[in-house]
């Protein structure tokens, strides 16, 4: 996986790599000659990738990468293919305190399940700052689940059911007010050992595995 990373960051690199000191060097990197934009934070273990010559350097204590939004992405999931576990810290989200909308029920599937989103859709966002995550059981220990909007009612769905989680797992289904990560315990559709955790990062429509 970092071996095919090298190759396909040395082109991109060489116009960005010349910003950032060399490892345990003292120098700052010059941030100021970066526009905010081009600066992403990587992850929070030790990575280190040799790019065209150079060095990067991620730690728990100095992420000083400056990279284009998909270069960024690309080197975060390098991150947790290394051994990074997720965190929701590292995804926050701002809270909403505005009113919360009524759920729309644009399609069949949402339709479907009025009674249950309309009833939801008066909690407080639990989930991704403006978000209420809601689930419920579909058959012998499976459940399903979806994300209101409070502010829009806009419905996104989670594209599988979850089932068969540990017998210790009390929650197959971690999340936070401030955070769009999203921890799933269990197979998803009926598929797999049941012992297995995915994450998922939640973009206001979509939820996005990340591990």
């Amino acid at each position: 996986m970092l071996d095919g990373l090298r190759c396909y960051f040395t082109h991109s690199w060489r116009k960005y790599a010349k910003h950032i000191p060399p490892p345990n060097s003292k120098k700052a990197a010059p941030t100021e000659r970066i526009p905010d934009h081009w600066r992403y934070p990587i992850c929070h273990e030790p990575l280190s990738l040799g790019i065209s010559g150079k060095s990067i350097l991620a730690t728990t204590s100095l992420v000083l990468i400056m990279l284009p939004r998909r270069l960024g992405l690309a080197l975060a999931l390098a991150c947790t293919y290394a051994g990074a576990t997720p965190r929701f810290e590292d995804y926050p989200s701002p809270a909403y305190a505005g009113k919360t909308a009524p759920a729309r029920l644009v399609d069949a599937h949402s339709r479907n399940y009025a009674t249950r989103l309309r009833a939801a859709a008066h909690d407080s966002p639990n989930f991704a700052g403006r978000y209420i995550l809601t689930a419920w059981g579909c058959g012998a220990s499976r459940l399903m689940a979806a994300a209101i909007d409070a502010k829009t009612g806009n419905v996104a769905w989670l594209p599988f059911t979850v089932c068969c989680w540990d017998s210790n797992i009390t929650e197959p289904l971690e999340y936070h007010r401030d955070s769009r990560l999203l921890i799933v315990h269990g197979s998803r559709d009926e598929k797999g050992m049941g012992s297995e955790t995915n994450f998922y990062l939640f973009n206001g429509t979509r939820f996005h595995p990340i591990r």
